[in-house]
C-alpha cells in the first residue's frame, strides 16, 4: 500500500490511457474559424481543409493555421482517430523536428517536405556550426506545429499517436527517429536562445517593442476597432512570413517552451522518448536550461533598481527607450517563467525510478549520495559530489530546495483561515488578486507562481531520487506554506466566477485577462503542490515496515518519516484543501492536526450556499461552450481534483477512519461526489448521442475534449478506492466480515448501491474502478444485513463474474475465451506489434482480476450459512462459481506456460503481481465450494 504512482506507459484500461493532468492541450477559441470540418459516415472518407493544406501549402502562415486547426480539431477522438489515419502525426513531426528554422538555397530539398519548404538535415545536427538566420514564420509554424502534436498524444487512445510516432522509423535526411529528434530539437533550440540573448541590442529593444505592440492591436479586434487592428495583423502576419525581424529571441523562447511542453507528454507516454532525454548530457541539458531560466528571472525580479513592474502612474517613465527596456525585461522574465515551468515538468517525469538522474544528481549508482548534510557547520547540499554536475547547478539545486525568497513572498499573504472569510460579489475584485489591481501588478504576481510551480517541481524531482529523511525535511516548508496559502482552488474559482461571467463592476477589459490569467497560473500552482505532497506521502510509504503489511495504519504509524507530515499542520492543510474541492464547511469534521474532512451542509443557511454554488457551475459550464478562458480555468480544476483524490485516497489507507471525522459525513461527502461526476458524465454522453457539441451546457466541459472525459474517469477511480478502502476499514473494525451485525457505520442507502453498480457498468470505467465498486457494494450490502441487500449485492457480482473487467474485451465473454481472442499465442516480432499484444494481455489480466474480485465478494456474503436457502441456493451461485473456478484455474495456468515461453524465447518478462491474487482466489473457491456442496 503507498506505493509510488510511478509513470504508466501502455497501461491497459477500458478508458483511454492516462495522461499527466498537468498537460492538457489547450487552444484559443476560435482557433479554426476558417475551416469547416464535417463528420462523414466514416472518418477514413475524408480529408479535411487543414490536412490538404499540411500536404500541399507551401507558405508558412497557411502551414501554421492549418496547424492550428488540427491541434483544435485534435481534442476530440473521432478527429484524432481520423487525423492518425491520414498520417498527420508524422507530417508534423517532419515540419518540427526535420526542417531547419531557416531558409536553405533553392535546390536542397527534403523528399517528404511540402513544395517550397525546403530542408536537408535535421535543425539540431547544424547546431555545430554557424548557421543563417533562423526565419520568424518557419518558427511560428513549428511552434504551432508542436501545439498540434501535443494535441493529438494527449487526446489520443492507448497511446495510438505516440506509438505511431516512436515506430514511425527515421528520418532519411538526419538518421535520427522520433524520439531523438525532439532532444536533439531541445538542445538546438536552447543553443539558438542563448545566441539570440547575447546579440540582443537597445536597437532590438524598440524593435521588439512596437512588434509587440503591432501584434497585440491585431489580436484585440473587436467591433470598434474600424480597419486599424487588421491592418496592424495584416502587417504582423507578414513580417513573420517574410522573416524579415532581426531579433527573435522571444520568438525562439515560445518555440522552445512549445517543443518542451509536447516533451513532457511524450516522456510520460513513451519509454524511447524517456530514453532519449534521460542520458547524462540530456538531463545536464535540462538542468541548465532550468537554472538559467530560473535565475535570471529571480535576477531581474529582485534587482535593486529596476522599475520593471513599478506602477506606471508613480513611476517615472523616462525616454521611450527606458520604456522599451521595461516592457522587454518584462516580457522576458514572463517567458523565462514559463520555461522554468516546463523544463521542471520534464524533470519531474524523469525522476521516478531514473538511475541515469540519480548518477547525475549524487554521482554514484546509488541514492544515499544525495542526502542533505544535517551538520550546520558544513554548507547544505542537495546532491553530492558528482563531476557531471557544475557548481552552479549544485548551488541552484540547493537554493531550489531552501526557497527562501518563494517562502518570504507567500508569508506576506493571507492564511487559509482568513481567506475563506472573504464573500464575494460583482461590487469589488477579490483580494486574491493581490492588493494592487493593476495589470502590471498582476503580472509580476503571475511570474511569481510560475516560479513556485517550478521550484515544487524540482523539489518533487529531488525526493523522487533521492527520498532520504533530510530531503523530505527540506521540502516540507514550502509545502506546508504553499497549501497554507495558495490552495483552495473552489473558492478561488468562486471570486473568479464574476470576471469569467463578465459581471464585475470595476474590472476592464485588461483588468478581467490579466485577473483571470493570474488565478489560472495560482490554480496550476495549487495542483503542483498537491503533486508535491503525493510524490511526499509515497515516498514516506515506501518505508513502511513490509512486516505490517496487513495492516496500513500501523505501518504507518510506526514510520519515523510519517512523524514530520503529521506536524506543522501540514496535513490540517490538505484537510481544508479537501473540503473546498467537496464543497464542505471548513468548520465541520474531525479536531486535530489530520487530514479531515466534512459532510453535506447541516442548516439552512449552508444549504443554500451549496444551492447557489451549484448553480453558479452550471452557468459556468454553459459559458464553457463560447469562452475559452472558462474552458481552461475548469480544465485546471478538474485535473487538480484528480491530483487531490489520489492523495486523500492514499491517506485513508494510512489514517484511521476516526480521523476523519463522523464516517457518516465522510461517507456523504464522498458519495455526492461521484453523484455530480456521474451526471456529468452522463449529460456528456447523452449529448453526444444527439449529435449536438453543445446541445448539453451541464456537460459541456466533459465535451470538450478526451482529455476532460479522462480526468472525469480518473477521479471516479479515486473516489471509488476511498469508497472500498472505508468499508474495508468498517468491516475490519466489527470483526470482519463474517462477524458483521448490522454495523452499517457510515449510513449508506440503497441509492448508494443503486449508483455504484450503474459506474462500475460505464464502458468508460477503469478495471481499477470496477474493481472497487464490486467490493464496495459487497461489503455495503453486507453491513445492512438484510436478505434482499446481500441479494442485490450477490446478483451484481455473479454479473461481474461473467462479464466484468474492461469493456475492450469482455463483452459477455468467459474468461478463457478472452483470452484465447484477444491474446494471440504468437509474441510478434515487430516493436510496435508487441506493444499492442502486451496492452491486449493487460487488459485480459485486468478482467482476471476483476472477476476474481467479485468472487472474494461472492464468498464474503455467504460465509456462514444463514442465507443460503434464501439467496444462495435460489440465485445458482453454486454453479456459477463452480464455473468461473474451472475458468481461472484454466486461465492461471495459460499465464504461467506464456511466462515461461516468453522469458525463454524472447527474454522478456510478462509476470503480474496480480498473478498471486488469482491463486489466492482459486484457492478459496475450491475450499469454499467443497464447503457448500458438503453443508446443503
Amino acid at each position: 500500500m503507498g506505493k509510488a504512482n510511478v509513470r504508466r506507459r501502455h497501461k491497459a484500461s477500458s478508458k483511454c490511457c492516462s495522461k499527466r493532468t498537468g498537460d492538457i492541450a489547450e487552444v484559443p477559441e476560435g482557433a479554426a474559424d476558417n475551416v469547416a470540418l464535417k463528420a462523414a459516415a466514416s472518418n477514413h472518407g475524408f480529408i479535411s481543409p487543414c490536412v490538404r493544406q499540411l500536404r500541399e501549402s507551401n507558405e508558412y502562415a497557411v502551414l501554421e493555421d492549418a496547424c492550428s486547426d488540427v491541434a483544435h480539431f485534435a481534442l476530440q477522438p473521432r478527429y484524432n482517430s481520423a487525423f492518425l489515419g491520414e498520417a498527420v502525426p508524422q507530417r508534423l513531426a517532419q515540419l518540427l523536428l526535420f526542417l531547419p528554422p531557416y531558409e536553405l538555397p533553392a535546390g536542397t530539398t527534403h523528399p517528404d517536405a511540402a513544395p517550397g519548404v525546403v530542408s536537408s538535415m535535421s535543425s539540431a545536427a547544424t547546431t555545430t556550426r554557424e548557421e543563417p538566420q533562423p526565419h520568424k514564420g518557419i518558427l511560428f509554424m513549428q511552434t504551432a506545429a508542436a501545439e498540434a502534436l501535443r494535441s493529438l498524444v494527449v487526446n489520443s487512445e492507448q497511446d495510438r499517436v505516440i506509438d505511431a510516432l516512436t515506430s514511425a522509423g527515421v528520418d532519411a535526411a538526419s538518421g535520427k527517429n522520433f524520439a531523438e529528434g525532439l532532444a536533439c530539437l531541445v538542445q538546438a533550440d536552447w543553443q539558438r536562445v542563448q545566441q539570440a540573448r547575447r546579440c540582443m541590442t537597445p536597437e532590438d529593444w524598440m524593435n521588439v517593442y512596437h512588434e509587440g505592440s503591432e501584434e497585440e492591436a491585431g489580436g484585440g479586434e473587436t467591433a470598434g476597432d474600424g480597419e486599424a487592428a487588421p491592418a496592424a495583423a495584416t502587417t504582423a502576419r507578414r513580417r513573420r512570413q517574410a522573416g524579415s525581424t532581426r531579433s527573435l529571441y522571444f520568438t525562439l523562447l515560445r518555440h522552445l517552451e512549445e517543443v518542451l511542453a509536447l516533451a513532457s507528454v511524450c516522456v510520460e507516454a513513451s519509454e524511447a522518448c524517456a530514453e532519449a532525454f534521460a542520458s547524462s548530457a540530456g538531463l545536464l541539458l535540462l538542468l541548465d536550461i532550468l537554472r538559467v531560466a530560473t535565475t535570471t528571472a529571480w535576477e531581474s525580479l529582485l534587482h535593486p533598481s529596476a522599475q520593471y513592474y513599478a506602477d506606471e502612474a508613480l513611476a517615472p517613465m523616462g525616454s521611450e527607450t527606458v520604456v522599451a527596456m521595461r516592457a522587454y525585461k518584462r516580457r522576458e522574465i514572463c517567458l523565462l517563467a514559463s520555461l522554468a515551468v516546463g523544463t521542471a515538468d520534464v524533470l519531474l517525469l524523469l525522476s521516478p525510478e531514473s538511475p541515469s538522474l540519480a548518477q547525475v544528481l549524487t554521482g554514484s549508482s546509488g541514492l544515499s549520495g544525495a542526502a542533505v548534510p544535517a551538520s550546520a557547520s558544513s554548507p547544505p547540499s542537495a546532491v553530492g559530489s558528482s563531476a557531471a554536475m557544475t557548481a552552479e547547478q549544485m548551488s541552484f539545486l540547493n537554493t531550489a530546495l531552501d526557497a527562501a525568497d518563494l517562502r518570504a513572498w507567500l508569508a506576506e499573504k493571507p492564511a487559509v483561515e482568513v481567506q475563506l472569510q472573504e464573500r464575494f460579489s460583482d461590487a469589488a475584485l477579490p483580494s486574491f488578486l493581490g492588493s494592487q489591481h493593476t495589470v502590471l501588478a498582476m503580472e509580476r504576481e503571475r511570474v511569481l507562481y510560475d516560479l513556485l510551480r517550478a521550484t515544487l517541481s524540482i523539489q518533487g524531482m529531488l525526493v523522487h531520487t533521492a527520498p532520504v529523511a533530510a530531503n523530505l525535511q527540506r521540502v516540507l516548508p514550502l509545502l506546508n506554506d504553499t497549501l497554507h496559502k495558495v490552495s483552495l482552488p473552489m473558492h478561488v474559482w468562486r471570486g473568479l466566477l464574476p470576471l469569467l461571467m463578465g459581471t464585475c463592476e470595476f474590472a476592464d477589459e485588461d483588468i478581467r485577462v490579466a485577473g483571470t490569467t493570474l488565478t489560472t497560473h495560482r490554480l496550476h500552482c495549487t495542483q503542483a503542490a498537491v503533486r508535491l505532497l503525493h510524490v511526499v506521502v509515497n515516498a514516506v510509504c515506501e518505508k513502511n515496515d513490509t512486516r505490517l503489511y496487513e495492516d496500513d495504519e500501523a505501518a504507518f504509524a510506526a514510520n519515523p518519516l510519517a512523524a514530520p507530515l503529521q506536524s506543522g499542520g501540514l496535513f490540517y492543510a490538505f484537510g481544508l484543501l479537501l473540503k473546498d474541492v467537496l464543497w464542505m464547511s471548513p468548520n465541520s469534521g474531525a479536531d486535530g492536526n489530520a487530514a479531515t474532512m466534512a459532510g453535506p451542509p447541516t442548516d439552512s443557511v449552508e444549504a443554500r450556499d451549496v444551492m447557489t454554488r451549484e448553480a453558479q457551475q452550471r452557468a459556468l459550464r454553459a459559458e464553457a461552450s463560447a469562452n475559452a478562458e472558462v474552458t481552461a480555468v475548469q480544465m485546471v480544476l478538474l485535473a487538480t481534483e484528480v491530483n487531490v483524490w489520489e492523495v486523500a485516497s492514499t491517506l485513508l489507507l494510512m489514517l484511521p477512519v476516526a480521523s476523519l471525522g463522523d464516517p457518516a459525513l465522510t461517507w456523504r461527502a464522498l458519495m455526492q461526489a461521484v453523484l455530480s461526476r456521474y451526471e456529468l458524465h452522463l449529460s456528456a454522453a447523452s449529448a453526444e448521442a444527439s449529435g449536438g457539441e453543445h446541445n448539453s451546457a451541464h456537460g459541456s466541459i466533459v465535451q470538450h475534449s478526451a482529455s476532460t472525459q479522462q480526468l472525469l474517469w480518473m477521479q471516479l477511480e479515486s473516489l471509488g478506492q476511498m469508497l472500498w478502502t472505508m468499508q474495508r476499514k468498517q468491516s475490519s473494525a466489527s470483526g470482519g466480515s463474517t462477524a458483521v451485525t448490522a454495523c452499517n457505520h457510515v449510513r449508506a442507502t440503497a441509492a448508494d448501491v443503486d449508483l455504484l453498480i450503474r459506474v462500475s457498468w460505464e464502458a468508460s470505467a477503469s478495471a481499477l474502478l470496477k474493481q472497487s465498486c464490486v467490493g464496495t457494494v459487497g461489503l455495503l450490502c453486507l453491513s445492512m444485513q438484510s436478505a434482499e441487500a446481500v441479494a442485490t449485492a450477490a446478483r451484481f457480482a455473479l454479473a461481474v463474474v461473467a462479464n466484468g473487467g474492461p469493456a475492450a474485451v469482455s463483452n459477455g465473454k468467459k474468461l478463457l475465451d478472452v483470452y484465447a481472442q484477444h491474446v494471440p499465442s504468437q509474441v510478434p516480432a515487430c516493436p510496435a506489434e508487441r506493444r499492442l499484444w502486451l496492452q491486449q494481455l493487460a487488459l485480459a489480466d485486468a478482467a482476471a482480476t476483476v472477476r476474481c474480485e467479485a468472487a472474494n465478494t461472492v464468498m464474503d456474503l455467504f460465509l456462514d450459512e444463514r442465507l443460503d436457502t434464501a439467496v444462495y441456493w435460489p440465485l445458482g451461485v453454486h454453479d456459477t462459481l463452480s464455473t468461473f473456478k474451472t475458468q481461472l484455474a484454466g486461465y492461471v495456468k495459460r499465464r504461467r506456460q506464456l511466462d515461461k515461453i516468453v522469458k525463454r524465447t524472447h527474454h522478456l518478462s510478462t509476470e503480474t503481481p496480480e498473478a498471486e491474487q488469482w491463486s489466492e482466489v482459486l484457492e478459496n473457491l475450491c475450499g469454499f465450494i467443497d464447503y457448500k456442496a458438503r453443508h446443503r
